[in-house]
């Protein structure tokens, strides 16, 4: 079918030939003894970084702060949202990169859906309950995961309604862009904030979700993050391409 097609690329250049490590920062919570053992060789394998832990016995907590290097100021008595909860991992075990492919769409609680809300999917349980606190349950997910790329498809988005639908009207070619999009980053903060404003056409600061994650690993030395895809215009670091077909 003949047409044309926006392309983005948001923020720096990715090498793909570049090894990848501490692909995950994690929340360690109420592991005991035989966890700790499981916590100590993932970090010695390189294979996580511990960002928070929560464990009530404050020995054990102790502990594991300086056996893991997690700060004081991130050791926790009790988890104040998630607590123990099961989590989609074990594919995500063999990976050597985690390639985020998400839709655009609105959601009626959260306001937007894109790369960070996308990563809710690996909750397991009644993880409804955590509606009401979604913008922080959001923002943490964004902090555990790193992917190594985001490629988010605005090639039809859902401009209300989300984020289930239910009338054909509800979605829109392209979003405001009236063309088919795909939106390519290696910062999911970045490309998130692109697809808000240039595909929902919505205001950033309604999606609060952006901004706590921002302040949860935005200073993270082993990402590459800005807190607003404008950072990187500036820079001359967004490509946006129209593909004739």
């Amino acid at each position: 079918m003949a047409g044309k097609c926006k392309a983005a690329a948001v923020g720096p250049g990715y090498n793909a030939g570049n090894e990848v490590k501490n692909m995950f920062r994690l929340i360690l919570i109420g592991a005991g003894q035989r966890g700790m053992i499981y916590a100590r060789y993932a970090y010695q394998c390189g294979l996580a970084d511990f960002a928070a832990l929560a464990e009530p016995d404050e020995e054990r907590r102790q502990a594991a702060a300086e056996a893991l290097f997690v700060s004081p100021k991130n050791s926790y008595a009790s988890a104040e949202a998630l607590s123990t909860w099961p989590i989609f991992w074990m594919p995500l075990r063999e990976a050597d990169k985690v390639i985020g492919i998400p839709a655009v769409k609105d959601h009626n609680l959260c306001h937007a859906s894109a790369g960070l809300k996308n990563w809710y999917g690996l909750l397991g349980g009644r993880r409804n309950q955590f509606h009401q606190a979604i913008h922080h349950i959001i923002s943490d997910l964004g902090y555990m995961m790193k992917p190594t790329l985001m490629v988010m498809d605005g090639t039809r988005v859902m401009m209300k309604n989300g984020p289930t639908g239910g009338r054909l009207d509800d979605i829109r070619v392209g979003g405001v862009t009236g063309r088919p999009a795909v939106v390519a980053s290696v910062d999911q903060l970045a490309c998130d904030s692109w697809c808000v404003q240039n595909l929902l056409g919505r205001d950033l600061a309604a999606v609060s979700y952006l901004d706590l994650a921002f302040q949860k690993f935005g200073h993270d030395p082993t990402r590459l993050v800005v807190h607003h895809w404008q950072e990187y215009r500036q820079q001359g670091k967004v490509v946006e391409e129209t593909i004739e077909g």
